[in-house]
């Protein structure tokens, strides 16, 4: 059986742009998620992997989740989550420039985290993961 995944779309209503992580060890902007471990729920994997890869700023309580737009396969949930939802930390940024002081960013799974068009994505594509750029495109 194929393991379950969580994936997490952040969207700025006001302007359209979705909040993307800049994977450190691939090197490409993806949206934030992962595997599902044993005994979550979608909801609970997609907070736990949001806070996971944003180094603890945005934490987002599974019971939100379940209230949000959701795209559905039977191994996989992708959320949709405005970015009016998400509180603002202002830390992440004193947390990355602690890190890349001490020259630990590598450290860190996301090293960078900022807001996109989706035309400019799919205009460029090679600066992002295949599979953001795919469900892009589906969604356009």
């Amino acid at each position: 059986m194929a393991q379950k995944k969580v994936f997490v779309i952040v969207v700025d209503k006001r302007d359209g742009k979705i909040l993307l992580g800049k994977n450190t060890l691939k090197h490409h902007y993806e949206y934030f998620g992962g595997g599902v471990e044993q005994g979550e729920s979608f909801s609970m994997a997609a907070s736990r992997e949001l806070y996971e890869e944003t180094s603890g700023t945005i934490y987002i309580p599974p019971c939100v989740f379940d209230g949000l737009n959701v795209i559905k396969s039977s191994n996989c949930r992708i959320y949709i989550l405005p970015l009016d939802k998400v509180p603002t930390n202002k830390y992440f940024l004193k947390y990355r420039e602690m890190y890349k002081k001490q020259k630990l960013l590598h450290y860190l799974e996301m090293n960078e985290i900022r807001k996109f068009d989706v035309e400019y994505i799919l205009k460029n594509p090679n600066y992002f993961s295949k599979y953001l750029v795919q469900n892009l495109k589906l969604l356009s």
